[in-house]
């Protein structure tokens, strides 16, 4: 194992630690604060537990379907997401064999946007948002 490939895996690990202690001190405080007038600890760790399964449930799947979508192209998950980040940053992949998959790629975030710019999404965000403060107004 070359030393940037061992970097690279430190990296990943690290971010997905980071993600995990996160959820799970996020799901702890809103378990914990939200009893009536004191701390509830018991259902701030049931929280954390739940809100940490879910995290590496949505971590594991994202991971599953990026690695199905580079082997498409015959490329490894992290080669098609430098793919996928060159691509955001303009740059055209050099490499004849990444060329499939940044035009896929490209395809998808094109995709993407256009979905955003319809109008029903706005109108469901503008209703999510009356719900939202006629829930604290109430």
């Amino acid at each position: 194992m070359s030393g940037s490939v061992g970097k690279a895996r430190l990296a990943v690990a690290g971010s997905l630690l980071a993600v995990l202690l996160v959820a799970a001190l996020s799901g702890f405080l809103a378990g914990a604060v939200a009893g009536e007038k004191e701390l509830d600890v018991a259902a701030g760790r049931s929280l954390a537990a739940v809100v940490v399964v879910l995290a590496m449930v949505a971590t594991a799947g994202a991971w599953w379907w990026t690695r199905r979508r580079a082997a498409r192209f015959g490329l490894s998950a992290s080669r098609y997401m430098r793919v996928g980040r060159r691509i955001q940053r303009g740059k055209v992949p050099e490499d004849p064999a990444e060329l499939p998959a940044a035009i896929d790629i490209a395809t998808r975030q094109r995709r993407v946007l256009s979905v955003l710019s319809r109008r029903w999404v706005w109108l469901l965000l503008g209703a999510a948002a009356l719900l939202w403060l006629a829930n604290a107004v109430a």
